[in-house]
């Protein structure tokens, strides 16, 4: 099972989407607890 670990005092995950169509988006949403193991991120892509 993945382990998130807090790093800089925050536990967060890294979610990216990069294709040659839409503009690249990058996150790093924050999560309640260490102890979470999913985390669930809404975005819209834009055309390039």
């Amino acid at each position: 099972m993945p382990q998130i670990i807090p790093i800089f005092g925050q536990p967060h995950g890294h979610l990216a989407y990069d294709s040659g169509e839409f503009k690249t988006v990058f996150l790093r949403p924050v999560m309640r607890s260490a102890k979470e193991t999913s985390l669930e991120a809404h975005f819209v892509l834009q055309p390039a």
